[in-house]
């Protein structure tokens, strides 16, 4: 496994929120976070970035990099966020503008963290689980009196009756021993 920071500079813009924020200090530092697994010479890649979300845009271009520069194929590469919502915005045509230059080398610190985790495997046992967590989420759509559905909870003087539905409270977890 292996990272990269990809903090962006001060003053870019933060996703996360419906209105423009700017990011003003760093308290902690974002990452794209890398693991290569390899079996029987077939490798593939997992990578987090602590971003709100992930666009085709950013994921494609650092693919490429990968597969190009570490032979693991662009398919058999995973490219997600976090959901972080004090990081930068990669979407276009919201509220809130995107840096352009922090966007285009992105793809570039990504592809280094796969390139640092390809270089530091190590014998190891995957291991899968499952445990459900209560408590931490909710479904972010509720239903009002008329049968209709809105995001948050207000309902615009119409009564909220609830959730609009249930959420999967299931997780799912994927760790590797060292041998």
């Amino acid at each position: 496994r292996a990272r990269t920071c990809i903090t962006p500079p001060l003053g870019v813009q933060l996703a996360g929120y419906f209105h423009p924020r700017e990011a003003k200090s760093v308290r902690d530092d974002l990452y794209a976070r890398a693991v290569v697994i390899e079996n029987n010479e077939v490798r593939l890649a997992l990578v987090s970035c602590d971003l709100i979300s992930m666009t085709a845009e950013v994921s494609t271009a650092a693919k490429g990099l990968i597969e190009t520069e570490t032979g693991i194929p662009a398919a058999s590469v995973m490219v997600c966020a976090t959901h972080t919502h004090t990081g930068p915005e990669l979407r276009t045509g919201g509220s809130i503008e995107r840096d352009e230059a922090w966007v285009e080398a992105l793809p570039r610190h990504i592809a280094d963290a796969v390139a640092a985790a390809d270089k530091a495997k190590v014998a190891a046992t995957l291991r899968a689980g499952e445990t459900e967590v209560t408590g931490y989420s909710f479904n972010r759509l509720f239903r009002l009196e008329d049968g209709s559905e809105v995001f948050g909870r207000g309902g615009g003087g119409k009564a909220v009756l609830g959730n609009a539905g249930p959420i999967d409270p299931s997780v799912q977890t994927l760790s590797a021993v060292d041998t």
